[in-house]
């Protein structure tokens, strides 16, 4: 069988949600802008994103609102549908390899009444 150990929603942004599933997995993530290049449609943003003269990483990493979901599995999800981006590593940080993005998502503030 194929496990998911952990999902989220990327709404507030790749980076941001990386970083709550590792919050709350207390293990650290890397995500590899070479393995993102190769997902179908990267070429068309990438595209997009020069025409618009907005950094291509900082959509793919803060971008939200895109409807997608960020998963953990220790197996080959990859005859689901799923795309590989990135490790599950030891450590408490999301860390970015090959890109710099400068936008990471949405940070929600709540008011405690």
């Amino acid at each position: 069988g194929k496990n998911i150990s952990s999902l989220i929603d990327t709404s507030d942004g790749l980076y941001t949600d990386a970083g709550h599933i590792a919050e709350a997995s207390h293990a650290g993530m890397v995500l590899d802008a070479d393995l993102i290049k190769k997902i179908p449609g990267f070429d068309e943003l990438e595209n997009n994103a020069s025409e618009l003269e907005i950094e291509v990483w900082d959509l793919v990493f803060g971008g939200g609102e895109d409807h997608r979901f960020l998963c953990t599995s220790p197996d080959d999800l990859s005859a689901l549908g799923f795309y590989r981006i990135g490790d599950v590593v030891k450590g408490s940080e999301v860390t970015v390899k090959g890109a710099s993005p400068t936008k990471k998502g949405w940070s929600h503030r709540f008011k405690n009444s």
